[in-house]
């Protein structure tokens, strides 16, 4: 995820009022909704998700380091392989799994979880992204075998310099796949999920709106006006099983940082997406720096939110 302290530079392109009831829609959707019968986080999870991360953030893994870089890309095609699916390596870079005997597009209107795998300059990224390929890599273990018609993406060069231009990974998988002429039945995008706290003040905002919430310990579901119904229907499926409160945003398409991750790229070909995250920079100093690493998560909650995705994910292949 591109450096969110430009998150609210809030491109002042419309009038005030427009500003202003972008960001009361904004507050009106974030409130966090815990579920009253949680999904129980496993302790042999908890494990995977450690060792996915510490495998992934041991150091920095991008085109600037690029020998950890390619023993990412390396461990996620194994791991995605061991559990039964067809992996492929596309020409930028992304590891993409499917169904065995599953053609590109050979499938009605799967579901597809992404992720990138790389991470920003001289961090080791273990909130960025490294959480959100671990969750991806259980999410997808847990359904192997099952007849769910799901895909499975780890992204190349989402962070900059490469963000929004043509070696962006997910730009290029975005634009295969709309040449195909393939349509998804929903695409939800995980960028920096591990990173928790429930201290008072921990969660901060680049205003100081009413009523969002202070304790940086959710999860929140984000699109734009178009993926306003997405949104709803994928945080009212975390929410119901979630032992970690979930939030929505639909954020004006104009405010910068709404599309900083790969959904943005889905968008650009004209598909639907929403983003899952932590919020990164608003909770998590560690963002983008070199203390990013494996210990600085909580994988008891990450676990939780994993248990809860692969319901949500299931529910939405099923539907």
């Amino acid at each position: 995820m591109p450096r969110l302290a430009r998150l609210l530079r809030i491109g002042f392109y419309g009038s005030t009022g427009a500003v202003a009831l972008g960001l009361a829609a904004l507050v009106a959707m974030v409130q966090p909704r815990r579920s009253d019968d949680p999904a129980v986080a496993d302790p042999e999870v908890i494990r995977r998700l450690k060792m996915h991360v510490e495998v992934l953030a041991g150091e920095a893994h991008n085109d600037e380091h690029p020998v950890p870089y390619a023993a990412a890309k390396a461990y996620i095609y194994q791991s995605l392989a061991s559990v039964g699916y067809a992996v492929n390596l596309d020409d930028a870079g992304n590891v993409i799994a499917r169904r065995q005997g599953v053609a590109p597009g050979g499938e009605a209107r799967p579901v597809l979880l992404g992720a990138h795998y790389d991470s920003a300059n001289y961090s080791p990224g273990a909130d960025d992204n490294a959480s959100g390929v671990a969750v991806m890599l259980e999410v997808a273990a847990a359904l192997a075998g099952t007849a769910e018609p799901v895909e499975f993406h780890a992204y190349a060069n989402e962070e900059p310099p490469c963000f929004k231009t043509a070696c962006m990974g997910s730009l290029a998988a975005a634009a295969a796949a709309g040449a195909a002429g393939t349509r998804f039945s929903a695409i939800v995008v995980l960028d920096a999920v591990g990173f928790y706290s429930s201290e008072p003040g921990s969660q901060r905002w680049p205003l100081a709106l009413p009523g969002l919430p202070r304790r940086g310990d959710f999860l929140a579901v984000v699109g734009d006006f178009a993926a306003a119904r997405e949104v709803f229907r994928v945080s009212d499926l975390l929410a119901s099983t979630s032992p970690v409160p979930i939030s929505r945003g639909v954020v004006p398409h104009w405010i910068s940082g709404s599309d900083w991750s790969d959904h943005w790229s889905w968008r650009h070909h004209g598909y639907v997406a929403v983003m899952i995250t932590d919020t990164a920079t608003f909770r998590n100093e560690n963002y983008h720096e070199v203390t990013d690493t494996p210990g600085s998560l909580d994988y008891e909650r990450l676990a939780g939110f994993t248990a809860s995705l692969v319901h949500t994910i299931a529910s939405l292949a099923s539907s």
